[in-house]
């Protein structure tokens, strides 16, 4: 339950509201979606919740000048990154016992912080401004995980592993992000159309975050040169996609059943084949429903089921988004009649 205040000019213009919010659970974890619109402000909060992370999406409208939103929650000690990915605004983060910091936020802006008291956020807004922003929340025990992606990388965040409670340590003000970090976070919301591996697309995207903001170098594409023996191994690695394309093991996992790291998979990858795993994947799994389309009577939901896509839905999303028509009228267009 999360408690909620809407103020103008310093005051509580409405009361306070609890948002518990709309809870159901599909192969993305759980999710949780709340709206709230008044006279004077628009605001929306939607979160996914899965086994090591989480994700919120926060959208506020200002429709009067001096409109703030404040929430207060109590937070499980956890690091939170921050990226404005629309509009503008300033927003205040702060503790139950008075700490507290203003942040303001252009799109492309992001933090990193580590938080796990009592405390909450208020956000300040004018007249016809939006603010957009997407937060990525690993709880604490799962900090270590991050470590194993690329010690190098994240070793700075290993003080968080044994922070007590009460504590607040924002890293870094907000800075500009690059490109490719910025591209990671709005691909977040792209990942039902990974099927079955929207969790792992996710997690992949998480990584580009933190370590985009950690260290900028790290998603650079390299010098662009790509040994003999590492070629053979993103084609074993493709070999390995295409064998299991239902369910794609994470890319962790990948990169080491081919004796690479995540890193390295990733940029040798993309320069073999011109393109990312999971575009990868995508276009493939694409390219069947076409075949299952065309030369079989399955009906839709059954092709969706046996190319990763538990939901017709999200799999009817999917083929629309990369051939511009759905399932159905794909095949009434090719005069397939069933």
């Amino acid at each position: 339950m999360i408690n909620c205040q809407i103020i103008q000019d310093g005051k509580i213009k409405d009361q306070v509201v609890q948002m518990s919010g709309l809870v159901f659970r599909d192969n993305h974890g759980i999710q949780r979606s709340n709206h709230i619109e008044t006279s004077i402000l628009e605001a929306s909060l939607n979160e996914w919740h899965y086994d090591k992370f989480g994700i919120m999406r926060q959208h506020f409208h200002g429709k009067e000048d001096n409109t703030g939103f404040q929430v207060m929650h109590e937070v499980r000690p956890a690091l939170m990154f921050s990226i404005a990915t629309k509009g503008f605004g300033s927003k205040n983060v702060y503790s139950g016992e008075g700490r507290s910091q203003e942040l303001l936020w252009r799109a492309g802006d992001a933090n990193l912080c580590f938080i796990s008291d009592e405390g909450g956020l208020n956000v300040n807004l004018s007249r016809n401004l939006s603010l957009d922003i997407l937060s990525i929340v690993i709880p604490q025990q799962f900090i270590e995980n991050l470590m194993g992606y690329n010690a190098q990388v994240f070793n700075s965040l290993s003080v968080f592993t044994h922070c007590h409670d009460n504590t607040h340590v924002f890293l870094n003000e907000n800075r500009p992000m690059e490109k490719a970090v910025i591209r990671a976070a709005n691909n977040i919301g792209q990942a039902h159309l990974m099927g079955r591996n929207a969790y792992r697309y996710v997690e992949s995207k998480i990584i580009d975050c933190f370590s985009g903001f950690l260290d900028p170098d790290s998603l650079s594409p390299g010098s662009g040169y790509t040994s003999l023996l590492l070629r053979d191994k993103m084609h074993d690695a493709k070999d390995l996609i295409l064998s299991h394309y239902q369910d794609m093991p994470s890319l962790h996992d990948l990169a080491a059943m081919v004796g690479t790291n995540e890193c390295t998979l990733k940029r040798a990858f993309k320069q073999e084949f011109g393109t990312t795993v999971f575009q990868y994947l995508f276009d493939y799994r694409m390219d069947l429903a076409i075949r299952y389309l065309l030369d079989t009577s399955l009906p839709i939901a059954d092709i969706g089921i046996k190319l990763g896509y538990d939901y017709q839905s999200h799999f009817c999303t999917a083929f629309k988004r990369k051939h511009g028509v759905s399932p159905m009228e794909f095949r009434l267009r090719r005069g397939v009649i069933l």
